[in-house]
């Protein structure tokens, strides 16, 4: 799976736009990883994440570092 992690900090959002409400953030110098579950677009702005065992949220890619191969993240 592909782990972000945050350089700036981030709100986590119900979905991928700031017109959707925030459930969370993550602290910017942030190390956790997260796993990437899918992305808003063929050429995405919005990444898909597993915050918690329990919430799926979305955050801008500006916000976050990716590591390993994004090139086959599916569209949601």
């Amino acid at each position: 799976s592909l782990k972000p992690t945050v350089t700036n900090g981030a709100k986590v959002r119900f979905g991928p736009g700031t017109e959707h409400a925030w459930i969370g953030s993550i602290p910017g110098g942030s190390t956790v990883r997260y796993d990437i579950l899918g992305q808003d677009a063929a050429t995405p702005a919005w990444w898909q994440i597993r915050f918690s065992d329990t919430v799926v949220g979305w955050v801008h890619k500006d916000n976050m570092q990716t590591h390993g191969d994004v090139s086959d993240v599916p569209v949601r």
